[in-house]
């Protein structure tokens, strides 16, 4: 849905890379959405529009080897990158559409430790689509964004019933606070620990997706939990920035405002 896309881009940010990123996989998929043929232009160089430039600029410093100096990803830094976004929003935007259509994004901190980061992107998706799912939801994705020179971002996109979706960012606001009011509980956790690895598994099940892994840059990378504390998903949750919220769908109240 292009307008809805746009609608995301406009309250991320314009360079945010939100269509190529790990997400927690649909587990009746065996390869994840995000192998696709743009995966040197977006996954490695930040964006399309980005390839002229920067192979030109090594063209003109004489340079023969890649241009790897001038990477987002591996570009020097003095610290942790800052936040994506400092201030929170909500668009709501009306098409011709029948479903409604649910962003919810939170910056992640500069430091955030990418295990405790895998598995918040999985006890969202378990706690947000359960088995089986609210009959509201048709599809829910879950995925890390990442904009050059800042801090990624985890960000939730839902397709819903029409009028659901304003509910339905409440209650993804409702998991983060329940998250980050405290620890789960010792089988809670192993059950989370254990489905990350297993979604992680599988997500580099095929030889295409595991290649497309390694090609990505190691931060764009989200590892198994390993050593992960519930402290750490905690944490890391109590950290989250201000949210920014993009609703759209078709027009309930008729003509004039959703």
């Amino acid at each position: 849905v292009q307008p809805f896309a746009q609608a995301v881009r406009d309250a991320l940010g314009a360079d945010t890379d939100w269509t190529l990123v790990w997400r927690a996989p649909d587990p009746a998929a065996a390869v994840p959405a995000t192998v696709d043929r743009t995966l040197e232009a977006r996954g490695l160089l930040g964006g399309p529009v980005r390839v002229g430039r920067v192979v030109r600029r090594a063209e003109r410093a004489g340079a023969g080897a890649p241009p790897t100096a001038v990477l987002p990803d591996t570009a020097a830094r003095s610290g942790p990158p800052p936040r994506a976004w400092g201030q929170g929003r909500t668009v709501r935007r009306v098409g011709d559409v029948t479903n409604d259509h649910l962003a919810w994004a939170a910056p992640l901190p500069g430091d955030a430790d990418p295990a405790a980061v895998a598995l918040l992107v999985q006890a969202l998706r378990d706690r947000l689509a359960p088995a089986p799912p609210p009959p509201e939801l048709y599809t829910l994705a879950v995925e890390v964004v990442h904009s050059p020179g800042r801090a990624p971002a985890v960000l939730v996109r839902a397709a819903l019933a029409p009028g659901a979706a304003e509910a339905w960012a409440e209650r993804v606001a409702g998991v983060i606070r329940a998250l980050a009011s405290a620890e789960l509980d010792p089988v809670s956790w192993i059950t989370l620990r254990d489905r990350t690895v297993a979604a992680r598994r599988l997500a580099l099940a095929s030889p295409e997706a595991a290649a497309a892994s390694l090609a990505r840059p190691p931060a764009r990378v989200l590892p198994e939990p390993g050593g992960a504390r519930p402290a750490d998903l905690r944490r890391l949750v109590a950290a989250l920035g201000p949210a920014r919220v993009v609703v759209y769908g078709p027009d309930l109240a008729g003509a004039g405002g959703r």
